[in-house]
């Protein structure tokens, strides 16, 4: 499966599902046979502050940045039950509120349908 393949079966699912974690991700990597896994953090757009994942390879990183930087997909904080019931959280503190933090703080993300795009 090519990059554009990859990147349009995470588009449809995010679509279909909205509120989709990092681990939905993952999931779907597994079961189309893309190596993903790594030791790269990904961080929340902007800042070094905020850790979003770990433990992804830097392919792997890319293809949801560029997701989100052509507008296919937006992430945005959420709740700690979305990303545990998901079936997968950090272990890094998490940061609730918007003081300056070191680094490996968690904050939360899911990914959604880009503003774009309607209910079907």
């Amino acid at each position: 499966m090519n990059r554009e393949e990859i990147k349009q079966k995470i588009v449809d699912y995010v679509n279909e599902s909205d509120f989709v974690a990092y681990r939905d991700i993952e999931l779907i990597f597994n079961r189309i046979g893309f190596d993903w896994a790594g030791e790269l953090e990904l961080f929340q757009a902007g800042s070094e502050e905020f850790t979003s994942w770990y433990g992804w390879n830097k392919e792997a990183c890319k293809l949801i940045n560029e997701l989100q930087d052509e507008g296919l997909i937006r992430s945005e904080e959420t709740d700690d039950f979305i990303c545990f019931a998901h079936g997968k959280s950090l272990t890094f503190p998490k940061a609730d509120t918007k003081k300056k933090y070191g680094r490996n703080n968690w904050r939360r993300i899911v990914f959604r349908k880009a503003l774009n795009v309607s209910d079907r």
